[in-house]
């Protein structure tokens, strides 16, 4: 028979700075009125208020590891002054 373990807020925060003290993480932080996700450190996470971390966020935790951006391909043009016509394009 399997059992569930439910954690308090305060037990979550004291879970997620023993994580932090170890590895990257992603929690969420109030910035202005915004709730998004942010990496915290462990000091952070530790004097954190437990009910900041159960607030619904403005931003998806998506937004927080995937870039909305990415830089595939890079590339430099050059134009010849003397025939306009004459382009070199050059991968960087």
């Amino acid at each position: 028979m399997s059992s569930l373990l439910f954690a308090t807020p305060k037990e979550l925060a004291g879970w997620l700075a023993k994580l932090a003290a170890s590895y990257r993480v992603l929690a969420p932080r109030q910035e202005g009125p915004a709730v998004v996700f942010r990496p915290q450190s462990a000091e952070q996470l530790a004097q954190a208020d437990p009910a900041a971390l159960l607030r619904r966020s403005t931003a998806s935790p998506k937004q927080a590891i995937l870039p909305q951006s990415e830089v595939l391909v890079k590339f430099s043009s050059v134009k010849y002054a003397e025939d306009a016509s004459k382009l070199t394009t050059t991968l960087t």
